[in-house]
Parts: structure tokens; C-alpha cells; sequence
């Protein structure tokens, strides 16, 4: 079997269930956090950018359930003994799973973490972050607080922990089906989506945290920096990790075997092109002190202003570059 002779159904599954796959490795990922190390930065981090990623939410699952439902009807036999229109329900049916998980974060996690933060402040100073003389944030991460505890953590992590395995059961059985467990570059190919879909909905959701160029605010500047410090120096999910890696190694690869088309590499070509600008550019800052390292960003903390929007302006463009990357690469493999 080669990549063209996949049921154009299956196809349409396996990018449903990897768009799934990253609300839940986020979603197991802060979980597992407020269960194993609550704090009260923790809580201030994720009371804050919670909201604002409702509309990523209903952007990234609303499309995949209006992609589910008019992509193409499959057929009634997908492989030896799969039923086509029941793995569809199967597919549809954990969407709404992921879909309730997301509600239950925004409508009832959310409000119990502004609760506790309320509660903590009355018993002292416990601000996260604070102005320094410069002008610069500076984070406290704090210590551990049994009395910044989620008591509903360990429910709710299970329960993502529930809906992770399932997604990734699926995307296993859809690519079992698809023969890519008997044809290498079947698994290339679908390896690649999975990871592409992965890292455009991270990136995504790095878009709805920036600063936008005009709507740079005191609130919306200390919310990008709470975000990225969790993200960089407090939280650690490896999914996201593995997913960017995958298309940044195997989209040349890809290319070179005929796979993929070229602009598969444009990611990889980007991304190598900030880095080797970032080095650059710290080396230029770093005599004067405006940089702590030489190393460009995640290895490296650089200073984030609260009053002057040019960084997180370069953020952002950054980052639509990278969404046009991945959205490009995505509909060239369609």
C-alpha cells in the first residue's frame, strides 16, 4: 500500500485525533503539576492564562469537530475488521470527551484556583511577581505550599490522564489500519502530521498568550510573562517537546525521501534561522547586561520589560512565522 491508496477517511481521523492530543498532554501536564508541586505562583500562572485560552479552545476543537463532520464519509470496511462509520463515532466521541475536560478546567478549575490565591493573600504579601527597579518583571517562584492545593488535582488528572491514553490508543490503531506499521513511508508520512498538527496547536496557543503590536497593557504583558516563565522554567511537557522535535527532524527527511514536498522544511529552516539570530543578537547584548547568557531563549532567561513592549512585539511576529510554517506544511501534505 502507498500513501495514495490510504481511504482519504482515515486520513481525515488521524489529524482529528493528533489535533486532540494536544489538550490533553497540556491538560495531564498543568494537572500533574497542581498535584505533585502546588504553589502559589502556580496557581496565580494558570488563574491568569486560563481565560484567555477559551478561544483558542473553541477555535482548535470546534474546527476538528466541522472537520469531522464534513470530511469525507469512510468506507464501511477500513482494514481487515474495522467498521469505518464506528471509528468515526469512536473519533467523535472523544472529542466530547476532551471537549467536557476543557469546560471542566475553564468553568471549574479556574475558579476554585482564584479562590485559593484569594484565601492565601489574606494570610500575607504573597505577590509572583514584581517590578524591579529597571522596569523589568522578576517572577517568585515559591516553594511548594500544601496550602495552594488543589484538592480536586488528583480527580482531574486522572481524567487526563485517562483521555491521553485514548488518544494515543487511537492514533495507533488508525495507523495500524493505514498500514504504517508495514510500510516506512506511510509512518513518515503520518509521524509528520501528527507532529505538524502537534506543533501548530502549540504555537497557537503561544499566539493567544502574546502581546499583539497596539494592545501592549500592564495586564497583558504581566500574563505573557507568567505564561513563558511556567512554560520555560516551571512546567515541563514532554509531548510538546517530542512533537516539535519529530518535525524538525523528520521534515528534511521527509523532503529528501520524497515524502513530503519543500515546504515541510520551511519550519525547520525558521526555526534554525532564530537560533542562530538569537546567539547573535544575545552576544551583541550581553557586555552591556541586558541579557544573563550568550544562549538564546528557552536556555537562556532574558529580561522581559513591563514597560516596553519591543520584546514580546518580537515574540510574537516570531510566532506568526511559525504558524504560517506549519499551516504551510500541513496543507501541502493534504
Amino acid at each position: 500500500m502507498q500513501i495514495q491508496d490510504i481511504d482519504p477517511s482515515l486520513t481525515v481521523f488521524l489529524q482529528v485525533v493528533a489535533m486532540l492530543l494536544l489538550p490533553t498532554t497540556l491538560g495531564l501536564s498543568v494537572t500533574r503539576s497542581l498535584r505533585v508541586a502546588p504553589s502559589h505562583f502556580l496557581n496565580r500562572s494558570l488563574e491568569t492564562y486560563f481565560p484567555a485560552l477559551i478561544g483558542f479552545d473553541l477555535l482548535w476543537l470546534g474546527g476538528a469537530a466541522l472537520w469531522l463532520a464534513l470530511g469525507p464519509s469512510p468506507v464501511t470496511e477500513l482494514g481487515a475488521a474495522i467498521d469505518g462509520r464506528s471509528l468515526r463515532f469512536v473519533v467523535a466521541t472523544l472529542l466530547g470527551l476532551v471537549s467536557v475536560g476543557q469546560v471542566w478546567l475553564h468553568a471549574g478549575v479556574t475558579p476554585r484556583l482564584r479562590a485559593i490565591s484569594r484565601s492565601m493573600d489574606l494570610l500575607g504579601n504573597l505577590r509572583v511577581v514584581q517590578i524591579d527597579a529597571s522596569g523589568n518583571f522578576r517572577a517568585e517562584l515559591q516553594d511548594v505550599d500544601p496550602r495552594a492545593a488543589l484538592g480536586q488535582a488528583g480527580t482531574v488528572w486522572g481524567f487526563y490522564g485517562a483521555l491521553t491514553a485514548l488518544v494515543v490508543a487511537l492514533l495507533i490503531l488508525i495507523m495500524a489500519v493505514s498500514g504504517a506499521f508495514t510500510q516506512f513511508t506511510i509512518l513518515l508520512d503520518q509521524i509528520l502530521r501528527i507532529g505538524l498538527w502537534m506543533s501548530l496547536g502549540v504555537i497557537g496557543v503561544d499566539l493567544f498568550m502574546d502581546v499583539w503590536p497596539g494592545t501592549a497593557t500592564p495586564t497583558r504583558l504581566r500574563r505573557a510573562y507568567l505564561y513563558y516563565v511556567r512554560i520555560f522554567e516551571y512546567g515541563r511537557n514532554i509531548a510538546v517537546l517530542i512533537a516539535l522535535a519529530t518535525v524538525l527532524l523528520l521534515a528534511p527527511v521527509a523532503y529528501l525521501l520524497g515524502v513530503a514536498p519543500l515546504a515541510v522544511v520551511s519550519f525547520p529552516v525558521w526555526i534554525a534561522s532564530c537560533i542562530v539570530f538569537a546567539t547573535w543578537w544575545n552576544r551583541r547584548l550581553y557586555p552591556s547586561r541586558r541579557v544573563t547568557s550568550t544562549l538564546p531563549l528557552p536556555a537562556a532567561r532574558n529580561v522581559y520589560s513591563a514597560q516596553d513592549p519591543t520584546w514580546a512585539y518580537f515574540f510574537t511576529s516570531i510566532h506568526v512565522v511559525m504558524v504560517l510554517c506549519l499551516a504551510a506544511g500541513i496543507m501541502s501534505i493534504a
